[in-house]
This record gives structure tokens, C-alpha cells and sequence, in this order.
């Protein structure tokens, strides 16, 4: 079934390849994906409209034919690509940043960020009020950029040489993570940079990990693929499927029923709290099905079947719907957050951090305990509990407990999960409702 429908879809897949190669701006990213017990790479290359889905036994494996700009994090394969120009991805240089703040303790890393995050804010207020920015300002810009990165330099030329008092070897001299960054940073000052010439260009490359985060979901669900043909089979069929109600976070064009069904219906799309509702409700607003696929059934057409206006009522018919599915998701969202307890290790933890904190007199310090009880406070993962527990088993305290929570923090990437936690709690005020056309 899959195979056979991945065949007659093959030639759609490949226009959206074409299309996703053309595009004036493209994200290029990639994922380790196990096949037939081996490792191989799902690669993706994404628009805002369309995803391309492609398998390769080798991660160095890039796409062919791609023209204009692609947006990536500095995998080296992606600098061999010719004829396309290059941005960076800044939210893998904050990333970096954080880590050389608050680990490292190197203070030229605390001025790039906040160069970046307002650059990145002076570029999205001249997109949205369609201007470009001024010669002069962006001279400016890229002379700031220029005195934080000499400084950094500067910092890293005055630290001692890693491995001194070490015999030499033969080959490159080993430098600091910092001191990489720093040279990255300047050979590729224009990709970095690229978003403030270019309004098309995007200040991150959160689009194509966004289109890849499913396929880790599946990944964790569902193990890999027993053969290269399931492989094979799946990307096109995603190819395709990745159309564009997930990309603009509304319906495609509504389907109209193929033969008229035996009553009125509506098919409304309800958006509300990050929660997502497709409908089958009948002329009285009364629920018949939430099944996805009855519904997509009842509603499918040919593309010579002509749609019908909207009925009268049509309106207060939905906003009931609206209305009722916005109490559903609320009262969902209130069990959740009222059966949230935390666990023994998230106490110990917890704990000993708020004494951490009472005993430090270092304002660094107490900003990176605050970032840590904010962190572990909210929901984790089973391993993560399992580390916590073993560190209060252990009777792990002070410092040194300090030193664990801050490896684990970027270990398991809880900086993402603060972040998505703060995104729901500030969509929750935002309830939106899609409508299809009325369905007679």
C-alpha cells in the first residue's frame, strides 16, 4: 500500500524538489535515521511553503542543482555546495555563546549575544514595516560587530596555550572552543550577518529542524526501517504530506464533497492554545465526527466540483464550536498542570540550589542557580530523573552539585524547554479558528 502509493506520488515529490532547488531561500538540515540495522541520514531542504524529504547512506550527501541562499549550521559538507551563498544559523552561535558564558566564564561572549538578539530585532521590525535599513546604520552594525569580535580575539591571544608544559606534536596548534568560535565568526562574517542585507533571509535555521523534529518523534515511537525500500518509500510519501497546513499553521483550500451528502455539513479547523480540532459538525452545530479520516472522506472532491456559498447562521455556528473547543482545551490544560508534581530527585535538587543560593555572594553565580531551578522545576525526562536521583543518593552538594546540574542542563538542551513552556504560557491568550467553506 505504501509503496504503491509513494510510486504514484514519486512525480509530485520530485516537482517539490525542483521547486525547494530554485527557491530564492532554502534551510538544509539533516538527522541520523537507523535503516535495515545500519545508520544513514534523512536530509531535508525546506521553504516556508515546502519540505523535501530525501534518504543517503553518507551525511556529506547534499542536494544537486540548489541555487540562491541556504540557511544551515556550518556543516562542513554545505560549504562545498557551489554556486549558492551562505547564512548561519544564529541560534546555534547563542547556543555557543551561552555555553562560553556560563561555563567557560569568558566575558567578550556576553556582548555578542545582545548584539545579535537586537540585530535580530532591528531586522524584523524593518521587514514588517517593509523598509531596508539605512548604508550608514548597517556600516555601523557591521563595525560593532567587528570591536566585539577584536576584543574576543584579544581575550583569547592573552590566555595561556592549552597543553603548555605538555610535549609538542606535529600538526595544528589546539585551540579553545571560544577561540574557534571567534575565527568562525570572522571568515564568515557575511553569512552570520546575511539576515540584515537580506529581508528574505531568516535570523535562524529553526525551519528545517522544525520539519526533522517529527521524524525524531517517529524515530523514538517507532524504531527505524527494516529496508532501504521503507526508507525510500517514507520520504516522498512525507514529501508530500508536509503540505502546507503544517507549514502557514492553517487548513490547504478546502475539499467539496464529490456527491452531495445527506444533510448540510461544516468542516471547521479549530486552532486554540497550540491544540488543533478538525470538526464534522451538522446544519444545527451539533458534533457528528472528530475522526480525521471520515471527515477528510465525507469532504472529498474532484477539482471540477464546484463549491457552495456560505449558508445563513454559518458564523454563530462555528463560534459555538469555538467557543466549546476553547473550555475543552482549558480544562485539559488545567488537569495537566494540576497533576504536575515533581519528583524526589527534583526536590533534592531544588533544594539545595535555594541553600546554594542563600550562601553565594557572586551575582553570576545566583543568575545561573535561577536559570537551573528554572529548568529543573518544570516537567523531565525519565533519564534526566534517574541522574537527579543518583546524585541525591550520593549526597552531592555545593559546588560540585553546581558543576552536574550545569552538564546536564546542556546534556539534555533544557534551555529549549524553558523556552517552549514560555511559548505556551504566552499563547494561551491567543485563541484562533480556520474555517473551510460550507459544505452542502
Amino acid at each position: 500500500m505504501g509503496q504503491r502509493k509513494a510510486q504514484e506520488l514519486a512525480g509530485l515529490a520530485e516537482h517539490i524538489e525542483q521547486q525547494v532547488q530554485q527557491a530564492a531561500v532554502k534551510h538544509l538540515d539533516e538527522t541520523g535515521s537507523r535503516v535495515a540495522g545500519g545508520l544513514q541520514w534523512l536530509h531535508v531542504a525546506s521553504t516556508w511553503l515546502l519540505t523535501c524529504y530525501r534518504t543517503s547512506a553518507q551525511r556529506g550527501a547534499m542536494l544537486a542543482g540548489v541555487r540562491g541562499i541556504i540557511v544551515h549550521d556550518f556543516w562542513r559538507s554545505y560549504l562545498t555546495m557551489g554556486g549558492v551563498l551562505h547564512a548561519l544559523c544564529n541560534a546555534h552561535h547563542l547556543r555557543e555563546l551561552k555555553a562560553l558564558m556560563d561555563i567557560e566564564k569568558e566575558p567578550w561572549a556576553r556582548a555578542l549575544p545582545r548584539f545579535l538578539r537586537q540585530t535580530c530585532q532591528v531586522a524584523n521590525l524593518a521587514r514588517a514595516q517593509q523598509r531596508s535599513l539605512r548604508p550608514r546604520f548597517l556600516a555601523w552594525l557591521s563595525a560593532r560587530y567587528d570591536r566585539i569580535w577584536a576584543q574576543g580575539l584579544a581575550f583569547q591571544e592573552n590566555q595561556p596555550p592549552l597543553g603548555a608544559g605538555l610535549p609538542t606534536h606535529r600538526g595544528r596548534i589546539r585551540r579553545r572552543t571560544g577561540h574557534n568560535l571567534l575565527l568562525r565568526l570572522r571568515d564568515h562574517k557575511e553569512a552570520t550577518l546575511r539576515f540584515l542585507y537580506d529581508p528574505t533571509v531568516p535570523f535562524t535555521n529553526n525551519q528545517a529542524e522544525r520539519d526533522l523534529r517529527m521524524m525524531k518523534v517517529r524515530q523514538k515511537i517507532s524504531g527505524g526501517f527494516r529496508s532501504d525500500t521503507g526508507a525510500q518509500t517514507f520520504a516522498p510519501l512525507r514529501t508530500v504530506l508536509s503540505l502546507p497546513a503544517s507549514k502557514t499553521g492553517i487548513s490547504s483550500p478546502p475539499l467539496r464533497p464529490r456527491q452531495p451528502p445527506l444533510r448540510k455539513t461544516y468542516a471547521p479547523l479549530s486552532k486554540v492554545l497550540g491544540s488543533n480540532q478538525l470538526f464534522l459538525l451538522d446544519e444545527k452545530g451539533e458534533v457528528i465526527s472528530r475522526d480525521i479520516p471520515r471527515i477528510l472522506g465525507t469532504i472529498k472532491c474532484g477539482p471540477d466540483q464546484k463549491g457552495a456559498a456560505l449558508p445563513a447562521g454559518y458564523n454563530k455556528v462555528v463560534m459555538q464550536v469555538k467557543r466549546r473547543f476553547i473550555e475543552e482545551v482549558k480544562h485539559r490544560q488545567a488537569e495537566r498542570d494540576h497533576t504536575l508534581s515533581l519528583t524526589q530527585g527534583q526536590r533534592y535538587v531544588l533544594r539545595e540550589l535555594r541553600l546554594l543560593f542563600g550562601a553565594t555572594t557572586d551575582e553570576d553565580e545566583k543568575a545561573q542557580v535561577n536559570i537551573l531551578e528554572k529548568a529543573f522545576r518544570g516537567p523531565i525526562l525519565p533519564t534526566l530523573n534517574r541522574e537527579l536521583n543518583l546524585l541525591r543518593r550520593n549526597g552531592v552538594t555545593g559546588p560540585e552539585l553546581l558543576k552536574a546540574l550545569v552538564r546536564l542542563y546542556y546534556q539534555h538542551n533544557m534551555r529549549d524547554w524553558v523556552d517552549r513552556r514560555s511559548l505556551q504560557l504566552e499563547d494561551q491568550q491567543i485563541p484562533k479558528i480556520v474555517c473551510s467553506e460550507a459544505l452542502v
